[in-house]
């Protein structure tokens, strides 16, 4: 067996050296993890950088591009109103279902935070959540940022409420260390406030600024803003529809911090990252029917074809 032969197989599978290279990918040696999951999948990453090369990207967003490679994040205001109007009264209806009807949800530690999609949910790109998150121009923008066909890795659903229990997990300051490059995509389902525990970050020069040492862990305010001036922290306030991208891995972030016990917040989320995945080793739950995808379509929703023929 060859050494990239070795990798992939490593890579693939769910063995106590898997848990060791995810533990790794959660710290500045990532990039080296990358790299082997890169040389495993080696036609995959050729075919990924060569579709995003030819990406034309509409003039329209390429002030929303240029604000992605400055700040690491840029307001969406591109997406089809129409689409966004069915994702929010799909988002609705699943909010009423959590509420009123007993399902096997994916459960999670975030007492503060709720995943509105069932456990064994899976999706076709038929549905209005993955035909949103994998628009022409979602595509093409995230393919120019990265210089890389995107994958989409996961798509869903919370609902933020507010507890009495000290700030945890992602209420805390961090940066997503899934993968290399991590872009998501935020839209809000309700209208939300400074009291309805807003998205935070710090932009992507500000962000480089924290010294958190060799592993990311979730940090307390003391510790950020000991390095940063908390002036420069960017709150996502908006109304229902908002929409905007962040680079959650490099930009220190943290949010459901609800503050008015009568208030919550719906919000859809998805998730992309450079080909091959590092975190969810290509299961985004997601079946493509298109009988004549897009090449970059293709890669961010069903690239296991092209995997497997290496």
């Amino acid at each position: 067996m060859n050494l990239f032969s070795k990798v992939k197989e490593i890579a693939l599978s769910e063995s106590p050296l898997r848990r060791i290279l995810n533990s790794l990918n959660r710290s500045r040696l990532r990039r080296l993890v990358k790299l082997g999951y890169q040389l495993a999948h080696p036609i995959l990453v050729m075919r990924a950088y060569s579709v995003a090369k030819k990406v034309e990207l509409p003039t329209e967003l390429k002030p929303n591009l240029k604000q992605l490679q400055r700040d690491g994040y840029t307001e969406v205001n591109f997406l089809d109103h129409e689409l966004m109007q069915a994702l929010v009264n799909e988002a609705e209806v699943k909010l009423h279902e959590f509420r009123t009807v007993e399902k096997n949800y994916d459960k999670n530690k975030k007492t503060f935070w709720n995943r509105l999609f069932e456990k064994d949910i899976s999706f076709t790109d038929e549905s209005t959540f993955v035909r949103l998150a994998a628009s022409e121009k979602v595509l093409s923008l995230i393919a120019k940022y990265f210089g890389s066909a995107p994958y989409l890795n996961s798509i869903f659903l919370s609902y933020s409420v507010p507890t009495n229990e000290p700030l945890k997990i992602s209420q805390l300051w961090h940066c997503d260390q899934d993968d290399v490059n991590v872009l998501k995509l935020f839209i809000y389902c309700n209208d939300v406030d400074t009291e309805s525990g807003p998205f935070h970050f710090l932009p992507k020069q500000e962000s480089k600024k924290v010294n958190y040492g060799f592993l990311m862990r979730h940090y307390q305010d003391d510790f950020i803003y000991s390095q940063v001036d908390k002036d420069k922290v960017k709150v996502m306030t908006g109304k229902k529809y908002s929409c905007f991208m962040v680079d959650t891995g490099c930009c220190f972030h943290m949010g459901s911090r609800i503050t008015n016990p009568k208030k919550s917040r719906l919000m859809f989320t998805a998730t992309y990252s450079g080909l091959p995945p590092v975190y969810t080793n290509f299961n985004n739950r997601i079946t493509l029917t298109n009988t004549a995808p897009s090449d970059i379509y293709q890669l961010a929703l069903s690239p296991g074809s092209i995997r497997n023929t290496q």
